[in-house]
């Protein structure tokens, strides 16, 4: 949800799902993607493996060959892309609510 229906957050590097079980964001599960949002995680996914591989000529060969991405490859590049300013990464987030 967004807003004030903001329940959770999905991590594309795992391709898994935080839920927050309160209104603080003191109680949190780790879940299953639910299957109303996979399909959209799964094209922003894409879109993140597809922008750290025009960073890396190792990784751009791996994804030409549509190969899969293993997340210690996808941290790294995350790493590196945000160290040299090539990419920037974004994570919503409440600090009112301490959610994201």
């Amino acid at each position: 949800g967004s807003e004030n229906d903001f329940s959770g957050i999905i991590d594309l590097v795992r391709m898994r799902a935080t839920v927050y079980k309160d209104d603080l964001g003191q109680d949190i599960e780790e879940v299953e993607i639910p299957s109303e949002l996979l399909e959209q995680a799964q094209t922003y996914r894409a879109k993140m493996i597809e922008a750290l591989a025009e960073t890396d000529e190792r990784l751009l060969e791996k994804f030409m060959m549509e190969e899969e991405f293993e997340q210690a490859e996808i941290k790294a590049a995350l790493r590196k892309g945000t160290i040299d300013g090539s990419i920037m990464p974004m994570l919503c987030g409440s600090a009112f609510k301490n959610k994201g």
